[in-house]
């Protein structure tokens, strides 16, 4: 263990408890064997002392906390998805979530983006597909700084508040061209 200045510690101590805030495996290890948990991460003697004392009670009400926010922010950024899924959508996403911490940037567009392709991969139906794709270009162009591509629904994707989705054949086709540019976005007919 080092000896670090009171700055360098707080900042360990920070990181460690982002690790179990948003680690469900960390944590299980950490609540399980304080000791052994704290052994294999190569702390401070004093951030190791202030993690003796973490309540095991707050720390997972925190974690919960922030995956109810995560929830949250996904809901926003994929709210067809969420509208057809319904209340499967926030035990789907809970339970995905728990195995998937956050990344470092754009972690709630990341966080959308790899939910919606895990549920694009689990087969779902029609309308729902197209409407995972729907969602997924629109976080796509949100992110990108150049290029061009086309798109093909089944179902009026523009219209993702009505259940069912009207069924008409759609095409998108979009491009972004320089820095400044805003997504150019057609739907044909």
């Amino acid at each position: 263990m080092t000896a670090l200045d009171p700055f360098d510690s707080a900042a360990e101590l920070q990181e460690a408890l982002v690790r179990l805030w948003t680690s469900a495996a960390n944590r299980e290890q950490f609540l399980a064997n304080r000791e052994a948990w704290l052994a294999t991460e190569s702390l401070s003697a004093e951030t190791c002392r202030k993690l003796r004392l973490l309540d095991a009670v707050q720390l997972q009400r925190f974690a919960d906390g922030l995956l109810r926010k995560r929830l949250g922010q996904v809901r926003q950024l994929l709210p067809g998805t969420a509208m057809r899924l319904g209340p499967a959508f926030p035990a789907r996403f809970i339970a995905w979530a728990r195995s998937s911490p956050p990344g470092d940037s754009q972690h709630h567009s990341d966080d959308a983006r790899q939910f919606a392709l895990l549920l694009l991969r689990d087969g779902p139906g029609r309308e729902l597909k197209d409407v995972l794709r729907w969602e997924l270009l629109q976080l796509r162009l949100n992110q990108q700084r150049t290029g061009c591509g086309l798109l093909i629904f089944r179902h009026d994707v523009r219209r993702t508040g009505r259940a069912p989705l009207p069924r008409r054949f759609l095409i998108a086709v979009w491009w972004i061209a320089g820095r400044r540019a805003r997504p150019r976005l057609w739907m044909l007919p």
